[in-house]
Protein backbone atom coordinates (compact mmCIF):
# COMPACT_ATOMS: atom_id res chain seq x y z
CA UNK A 1 0.00 0.00 0.00
CA UNK A 2 0.94 3.46 -0.42
CA UNK A 3 2.31 5.16 2.35
CA UNK A 4 -0.71 8.20 3.70
CA UNK A 5 1.82 11.69 4.33
CA UNK A 6 0.70 11.33 8.21
CA UNK A 7 1.92 7.97 8.73
CA UNK A 8 5.37 8.42 6.88
CA UNK A 9 5.78 11.70 9.02
CA UNK A 10 5.91 9.84 12.40
CA UNK A 11 7.88 6.85 10.69
CA UNK A 12 10.45 8.76 9.42
CA UNK A 13 11.07 10.29 12.85
CA UNK A 14 11.65 6.74 14.65
CA UNK A 15 13.23 4.74 12.14
CA UNK A 16 16.38 3.45 12.32
CA UNK A 17 19.47 2.29 15.00
CA UNK A 18 22.40 3.38 16.71
CA UNK A 19 25.51 1.99 15.99
CA UNK A 20 27.68 4.57 18.16
CA UNK A 21 25.98 2.94 21.47
CA UNK A 22 27.62 -0.69 20.18
CA UNK A 23 30.93 -1.86 21.28
CA UNK A 24 31.28 -4.35 18.47
CA UNK A 25 34.53 -6.22 16.41
CA UNK A 26 34.62 -4.89 13.17
CA UNK A 27 33.30 -7.23 10.03
CA UNK A 28 36.39 -9.52 9.48
CA UNK A 29 37.82 -9.97 13.05
CA UNK A 30 37.12 -12.13 16.01
CA UNK A 31 33.87 -11.33 17.69
CA UNK A 32 34.30 -14.27 20.25
CA UNK A 33 31.79 -16.84 18.39
CA UNK A 34 32.12 -19.30 15.87
CA UNK A 35 33.26 -18.50 12.27
CA UNK A 36 33.41 -14.70 12.19
CA UNK A 37 35.19 -14.07 8.88
CA UNK A 38 33.27 -13.22 6.25
CA UNK A 39 35.20 -14.72 2.61
CA UNK A 40 35.58 -12.74 0.31
CA UNK A 41 33.82 -13.07 -2.90
CA UNK A 42 35.70 -12.11 -6.29
CA UNK A 43 34.01 -9.35 -8.55
CA UNK A 44 35.75 -7.28 -11.37
CA UNK A 45 37.33 -3.67 -10.39
CA UNK A 46 37.85 -1.63 -13.67
CA UNK A 47 40.45 -4.57 -15.33
CA UNK A 48 41.88 -6.48 -12.43
CA UNK A 49 39.64 -9.31 -10.34
CA UNK A 50 39.94 -8.06 -6.30
CA UNK A 51 38.58 -9.72 -3.81
CA UNK A 52 36.12 -8.15 -1.29
CA UNK A 53 34.12 -9.18 1.86
CA UNK A 54 30.55 -9.63 2.30
CA UNK A 55 28.51 -8.57 5.39
CA UNK A 56 28.73 -11.93 6.83
CA UNK A 57 30.04 -15.49 5.94
CA UNK A 58 29.40 -17.82 3.61
CA UNK A 59 28.23 -20.01 6.60
CA UNK A 60 25.87 -17.37 7.99
CA UNK A 61 24.56 -16.53 4.84
CA UNK A 62 23.91 -20.00 4.54
CA UNK A 63 21.90 -20.35 7.51
CA UNK A 64 20.14 -16.74 7.62
CA UNK A 65 19.03 -17.60 3.67
CA UNK A 66 17.79 -20.85 4.62
CA UNK A 67 15.05 -18.53 7.06
CA UNK A 68 14.28 -16.36 4.49
CA UNK A 69 13.06 -18.69 1.85
CA UNK A 70 11.21 -20.95 4.88
CA UNK A 71 9.97 -18.49 7.17
CA UNK A 72 7.15 -15.61 5.66
CA UNK A 73 8.64 -12.77 8.01
CA UNK A 74 11.93 -13.19 7.79
CA UNK A 75 13.16 -11.88 4.41
CA UNK A 76 11.13 -8.75 4.81
CA UNK A 77 12.33 -7.97 8.30
CA UNK A 78 15.81 -8.50 7.18
CA UNK A 79 15.41 -6.17 3.85
CA UNK A 80 13.36 -3.24 6.36
CA UNK A 81 15.79 -3.36 9.01
CA UNK A 82 19.29 -3.14 7.31
CA UNK A 83 17.83 -2.10 3.60
CA UNK A 84 19.11 -4.88 1.46
CA UNK A 85 17.56 -6.03 -1.83
CA UNK A 86 17.03 -9.69 -0.62
CA UNK A 87 15.38 -11.91 -2.33
CA UNK A 88 12.77 -13.83 -0.31
CA UNK A 89 12.39 -16.08 -3.56
CA UNK A 90 16.03 -17.03 -5.08
CA UNK A 91 18.36 -18.51 -2.67
CA UNK A 92 21.40 -17.53 -4.44
CA UNK A 93 20.92 -13.89 -4.87
CA UNK A 94 20.55 -14.08 -0.76
CA UNK A 95 23.10 -15.47 0.10
CA UNK A 96 25.33 -13.38 -2.67
CA UNK A 97 23.71 -10.50 -1.17
CA UNK A 98 24.73 -11.41 2.27
CA UNK A 99 28.33 -12.83 1.60
CA UNK A 100 29.01 -11.75 -1.90
CA UNK A 101 30.87 -7.81 -2.20
CA UNK A 102 28.95 -5.05 -1.31
CA UNK A 103 29.22 -1.58 -1.31
CA UNK A 104 31.97 -1.07 1.29
CA UNK A 105 29.94 1.84 2.82
CA UNK A 106 27.01 -0.76 4.04
CA UNK A 107 29.51 -2.54 5.58
CA UNK A 108 29.57 -2.06 9.59
CA UNK A 109 30.12 -3.42 12.73
CA UNK A 110 26.21 -3.82 14.00
CA UNK A 111 24.78 -5.01 10.64
CA UNK A 112 26.98 -8.12 10.87
CA UNK A 113 26.81 -8.70 14.50
CA UNK A 114 23.02 -8.11 13.87
CA UNK A 115 23.03 -10.19 10.74
CA UNK A 116 24.97 -13.07 12.61
CA UNK A 117 22.59 -13.00 15.74
CA UNK A 118 19.57 -13.47 13.14
CA UNK A 119 21.40 -16.41 11.43
CA UNK A 120 21.84 -18.01 14.93
CA UNK A 121 18.00 -17.35 15.71
CA UNK A 122 16.32 -20.82 16.65
CA UNK A 123 13.83 -21.15 13.79
CA UNK A 124 11.64 -18.32 12.72
CA UNK A 125 11.98 -16.19 15.39
CA UNK A 126 14.65 -13.62 14.62
CA UNK A 127 12.78 -10.47 16.71
CA UNK A 128 15.75 -10.21 19.14
CA UNK A 129 17.80 -9.54 16.03
CA UNK A 130 16.37 -7.23 14.27
CA UNK A 131 14.46 -3.23 14.64
CA UNK A 132 12.53 -3.36 12.52
CA UNK A 133 10.04 -7.25 12.28
CA UNK A 134 7.22 -8.09 9.59
CA UNK A 135 4.55 -10.08 11.27
CA UNK A 136 1.57 -12.22 10.59
CA UNK A 137 -1.24 -9.63 10.70
CA UNK A 138 -3.31 -12.09 12.97
CA UNK A 139 -0.50 -11.13 15.46
CA UNK A 140 -2.63 -9.95 18.55
CA UNK A 141 -0.12 -6.93 18.69
CA UNK A 142 -1.40 -5.31 15.19
CA UNK A 143 -5.44 -5.58 15.87
CA UNK A 144 -5.79 -3.57 19.01
CA UNK A 145 -3.48 -1.01 18.17
CA UNK A 146 -4.85 -0.59 15.01
CA UNK A 147 -8.32 -0.80 15.21
CA UNK A 148 -8.95 2.36 14.81
CA UNK A 149 -8.09 2.67 11.01
CA UNK A 150 -4.47 3.08 11.56
CA UNK A 151 -3.80 6.63 11.80
CA UNK A 152 -0.32 6.58 12.98
CA UNK A 153 2.20 4.82 15.20
CA UNK A 154 0.90 3.35 18.68
CA UNK A 155 2.98 1.34 21.39
CA UNK A 156 2.06 -1.68 23.12
CA UNK A 157 4.56 -1.68 25.43
CA UNK A 158 8.03 -1.14 24.11
CA UNK A 159 7.43 -2.29 20.71
CA UNK A 160 6.32 0.14 18.57
CA UNK A 161 3.24 -0.79 15.99
CA UNK A 162 2.94 0.63 12.98
CA UNK A 163 -0.43 0.14 11.25
CA UNK A 164 0.57 -0.58 7.98
CA UNK A 165 0.76 -3.23 5.96
CA UNK A 166 3.73 -4.35 3.27
CA UNK A 167 3.37 -3.74 -0.72
CA UNK A 168 4.95 -5.85 -3.52
CA UNK A 169 7.31 -8.47 -1.65
CA UNK A 170 5.32 -9.17 1.81
CA UNK A 171 2.23 -9.92 3.24
CA UNK A 172 2.30 -8.41 7.39
CA UNK A 173 2.49 -5.94 9.82
CA UNK A 174 5.06 -4.17 11.21
CA UNK A 175 6.35 -3.70 14.69
CA UNK A 176 9.52 -2.27 15.53
CA UNK A 177 11.57 -2.97 19.03
CA UNK A 178 12.62 -0.20 20.93
CA UNK A 179 14.47 -2.03 23.13
CA UNK A 180 16.58 -3.70 20.25
CA UNK A 181 20.15 -2.84 20.93
CA UNK A 182 21.10 -1.02 18.12
CA UNK A 183 19.52 1.59 19.20
CA UNK A 184 20.69 4.17 22.51
CA UNK A 185 20.45 2.69 25.83
CA UNK A 186 17.67 3.90 27.31
CA UNK A 187 15.45 3.68 24.07
CA UNK A 188 11.67 2.68 25.01
CA UNK A 189 8.57 3.49 22.71
CA UNK A 190 6.73 7.19 23.80
CA UNK A 191 3.52 8.20 22.72
CA UNK A 192 3.26 12.19 23.42
CA UNK A 193 -0.21 13.73 22.42
CA UNK A 194 -0.89 11.08 19.71
CA UNK A 195 3.32 10.90 18.12
CA UNK A 196 4.49 7.31 19.21
CA UNK A 197 8.15 6.29 18.27
CA UNK A 198 11.28 4.43 19.76
CA UNK A 199 12.67 7.38 21.57
CA UNK A 200 14.97 9.02 24.88
CA UNK A 201 12.84 10.62 27.23
CA UNK A 202 13.89 13.91 27.20
CA UNK A 203 12.31 17.37 29.01
CA UNK A 204 12.95 19.66 26.55
CA UNK A 205 14.67 20.00 23.04
CA UNK A 206 18.66 21.49 23.40
CA UNK A 207 19.05 24.40 20.66
CA UNK A 208 20.60 23.50 18.03
CA UNK A 209 18.40 21.47 15.86
CA UNK A 210 18.96 18.11 14.18
CA UNK A 211 22.50 17.05 13.58
CA UNK A 212 24.86 14.19 12.40
CA UNK A 213 26.87 13.03 15.51
CA UNK A 214 30.48 13.33 13.76
CA UNK A 215 29.47 15.90 11.03
CA UNK A 216 31.90 14.51 8.52
CA UNK A 217 30.59 11.00 7.64
CA UNK A 218 28.09 10.76 4.87
CA UNK A 219 26.50 7.93 6.83
CA UNK A 220 26.92 8.57 10.37
CA UNK A 221 24.64 9.09 13.42
CA UNK A 222 21.59 11.03 13.23
CA UNK A 223 20.75 13.48 16.33
CA UNK A 224 17.80 14.82 16.60
CA UNK A 225 14.75 15.93 18.92
CA UNK A 226 11.46 18.01 18.07
CA UNK A 227 8.50 19.13 20.47
CA UNK A 228 5.50 17.77 20.93
CA UNK A 229 3.47 19.85 22.92
CA UNK A 230 5.92 20.60 25.60
CA UNK A 231 7.48 17.39 25.45
CA UNK A 232 10.46 16.69 23.94
CA UNK A 233 10.93 13.79 21.31
CA UNK A 234 14.87 12.74 21.12
CA UNK A 235 16.00 10.27 18.91
CA UNK A 236 19.76 8.65 17.91
CA UNK A 237 19.76 6.29 14.31
CA UNK A 238 22.80 5.01 12.64
CA UNK A 239 21.45 6.02 9.16
CA UNK A 240 24.45 3.45 7.82
CA UNK A 241 22.40 0.38 9.36
CA UNK A 242 19.75 1.15 6.70
CA UNK A 243 21.87 2.42 3.94
CA UNK A 244 20.57 6.50 4.57
CA UNK A 245 22.37 9.37 4.48
CA UNK A 246 22.79 11.25 7.67
CA UNK A 247 22.04 15.26 6.93
CA UNK A 248 21.90 18.03 9.08
CA UNK A 249 18.97 19.62 9.29
CA UNK A 250 16.66 17.11 9.04
CA UNK A 251 14.81 14.62 11.24
CA UNK A 252 15.71 11.27 10.76
CA UNK A 253 17.87 9.83 8.01
CA UNK A 254 17.73 11.38 4.58
CA UNK A 255 16.68 10.08 1.82
CA UNK A 256 14.36 10.33 -1.46
CA UNK A 257 10.52 9.70 -1.02
CA UNK A 258 8.76 6.34 -2.17
CA UNK A 259 5.70 4.51 -2.15
CA UNK A 260 5.84 0.68 -2.60
CA UNK A 261 7.27 -0.93 0.81
CA UNK A 262 10.36 -3.07 -0.21
CA UNK A 263 10.23 -2.16 -3.78
CA UNK A 264 13.47 -2.27 -5.52
CA UNK A 265 14.59 -0.35 -8.33
CA UNK A 266 17.44 1.13 -10.45
CA UNK A 267 17.27 4.83 -9.39
CA UNK A 268 20.52 4.74 -11.93
CA UNK A 269 23.06 2.65 -14.05
CA UNK A 270 25.11 2.69 -10.56
CA UNK A 271 22.40 2.46 -7.64
CA UNK A 272 20.15 -0.27 -6.61
CA UNK A 273 17.21 1.66 -4.27
CA UNK A 274 15.14 0.21 -1.72
CA UNK A 275 11.85 1.65 -0.32
CA UNK A 276 11.73 1.65 3.66
CA UNK A 277 9.32 3.12 4.98
CA UNK A 278 8.59 5.74 2.22
CA UNK A 279 12.22 6.63 2.18
CA UNK A 280 14.80 5.26 -0.63
CA UNK A 281 17.50 3.41 0.96
CA UNK A 282 20.77 3.25 -1.65
CA UNK A 283 23.58 0.74 -2.20
CA UNK A 284 26.41 1.80 -4.46
CA UNK A 285 27.41 -0.83 -7.11
CA UNK A 286 30.43 0.79 -8.02
CA UNK A 287 31.56 -0.02 -4.54
CA UNK A 288 31.82 -3.33 -5.86
CA UNK A 289 33.90 -2.70 -8.80
CA UNK A 290 34.49 0.03 -11.25
CA UNK A 291 31.72 -1.89 -14.06
CA UNK A 292 29.62 -2.63 -11.97
CA UNK A 293 25.98 -2.02 -12.95
CA UNK A 294 22.42 -2.45 -11.55
CA UNK A 295 20.21 -4.76 -12.92
CA UNK A 296 16.69 -5.56 -12.30
CA UNK A 297 15.43 -9.42 -12.23
CA UNK A 298 11.89 -10.30 -11.65
CA UNK A 299 11.41 -8.03 -8.77
CA UNK A 300 14.72 -7.71 -7.04
CA UNK A 301 17.24 -5.13 -8.50
CA UNK A 302 21.23 -5.86 -7.45
CA UNK A 303 24.40 -4.88 -8.79
CA UNK A 304 25.57 -7.08 -11.85
CA UNK A 305 29.29 -6.98 -13.40
CA UNK A 306 30.00 -7.16 -17.32
CA UNK A 307 32.08 -9.83 -16.80
CA UNK A 308 30.34 -12.19 -14.41
CA UNK A 309 30.25 -15.78 -15.30
CA UNK A 310 26.37 -16.05 -14.22
CA UNK A 311 23.44 -14.24 -12.19
CA UNK A 312 21.11 -15.82 -9.85
CA UNK A 313 18.70 -15.80 -12.43
CA UNK A 314 20.34 -17.97 -14.99
CA UNK A 315 17.97 -19.76 -16.79
CA UNK A 316 17.91 -23.87 -16.31
CA UNK A 317 20.98 -24.83 -18.12
CA UNK A 318 20.61 -28.59 -20.36
CA UNK A 319 23.72 -30.05 -18.38
CA UNK A 320 22.08 -29.76 -15.37
CA UNK A 321 24.42 -27.45 -13.80
CA UNK A 322 22.09 -25.14 -12.88
CA UNK A 323 22.25 -22.01 -10.50
CA UNK A 324 20.21 -23.43 -7.25
CA UNK A 325 20.61 -26.59 -8.75
CA UNK A 326 21.13 -29.25 -6.63
CA UNK A 327 23.29 -32.55 -6.57
CA UNK A 328 22.79 -34.41 -3.84
CA UNK A 329 23.50 -31.93 -0.30
CA UNK A 330 25.29 -29.97 -2.88
CA UNK A 331 23.97 -26.92 -4.70
CA UNK A 332 25.46 -24.56 -7.23
CA UNK A 333 25.10 -20.88 -6.39
CA UNK A 334 26.28 -17.51 -8.00
CA UNK A 335 28.16 -15.79 -5.78
CA UNK A 336 30.08 -12.53 -6.77
CA UNK A 337 29.17 -13.34 -10.54
CA UNK A 338 31.15 -16.72 -9.97
CA UNK A 339 29.59 -20.12 -10.39
CA UNK A 340 29.64 -22.30 -7.09
CA UNK A 341 29.56 -25.70 -5.90
CA UNK A 342 28.30 -25.33 -2.05
CA UNK A 343 28.32 -28.22 0.50
CA UNK A 344 24.53 -27.55 2.06
CA UNK A 345 26.41 -29.51 5.39
CA UNK A 346 28.73 -26.14 5.83
CA UNK A 347 25.36 -24.61 6.98
CA UNK A 348 24.84 -27.42 9.81
CA UNK A 349 24.93 -31.31 10.50
CA UNK A 350 20.88 -31.31 9.44
CA UNK A 351 20.77 -29.13 6.08
CA UNK A 352 20.78 -30.66 2.96
CA UNK A 353 19.79 -29.43 -0.76
CA UNK A 354 16.37 -29.08 -0.29
CA UNK A 355 13.32 -28.74 -3.38
CA UNK A 356 11.72 -25.52 -3.43
CA UNK A 357 7.45 -24.85 -3.80
CA UNK A 358 7.32 -22.99 -6.88
CA UNK A 359 8.27 -19.87 -6.85
CA UNK A 360 10.84 -20.36 -4.71
CA UNK A 361 14.25 -22.04 -5.62
CA UNK A 362 16.26 -25.23 -4.16
CA UNK A 363 17.39 -23.91 -1.00
CA UNK A 364 19.98 -25.12 1.79
CA UNK A 365 18.35 -25.81 5.07
CA UNK A 366 17.01 -28.46 7.57
CA UNK A 367 14.30 -30.51 7.24
CA UNK A 368 10.36 -28.66 7.32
Amino acid sequence: MALPASVLVGLALILGSCHAFSDLAPPGTDAGEGEVTPEASAIEAGDAAVDLPGLVSLTEALQLCSKVLMCPHVGPSISASFGLPVDFSNFSQCVHTLSGPIDPGRINPLTTDRLRCAAKAVGCDVAACVSTEEVDLADPRIAPACADGGAGPKCSGDTLVSCITSDVRGSGGWVFHCDDPSYAAGTKCFDSNGMAGCNLATSGCPPGGPRCVDGTDPLSVADFCFDAGGVGIHTKLDCRVSGRPCQVGVEGCAGSPCGLQLQTQCVDAKTVALCRFGVLALLDCSGTGGSAKCQTYDLVSSCTGPHDECTPYDPPRPDGQSVNGCSGSTIRLCIGGRLTSVDCKQGGADFDCRTGAVPKTNYCGPPQ
